[in-house]
């Protein structure tokens, strides 16, 4: 059965993506009062985000994201994401979090992030 965040993922990721979520990702839902604000998908250091339509640019702030991937920062000490190429908003979104751009193919724009911004060393 598919659950409410994986439905949000699989809407935003797309086409490109299977149908369904492979078993090797981990998906968490981050909520707020019972509420889907977004759900993040993980598989060791590539994550994805998706935020709820009716929460973007409201309930869902840069801060809220960056705790969720602080540990896993904290973990990894890098983490990764890539964006369909076309989607220049998505590619805007991973930026202001904090990932920086490391290269492109055809399809995707690569991010890498190291550190999140402002954080004290």
């Amino acid at each position: 059965m598919t659950t409410e965040a994986q439905k949000l993922l699989l809407t935003a990721l797309g086409a490109w993506w299977p149908a369904e979520l492979p078993e090797q990702w981990e998906i968490h839902a981050i909520e707020e009062d019972g509420e889907l604000l977004a759900a993040v998908m993980r598989n060791g250091t590539e994550v994805h985000l998706a935020v709820a339509p009716q929460h973007q640019r409201r309930k869902f702030s840069r801060r809220r994201a960056q705790q969720f991937v602080a540990p896993l920062l904290d973990e990894y000490g890098f983490l990764t994401t890539r964006v369909l190429r076309d989607r220049t908003q998505e590619q805007r979104f991973v930026q202001r979090l904090g990932f920086k751009p490391t290269w492109r193919d055809d399809q995707f724009s690569y991010y890498l992030l190291g550190r999140l911004p402002f954080a004290r060393s």
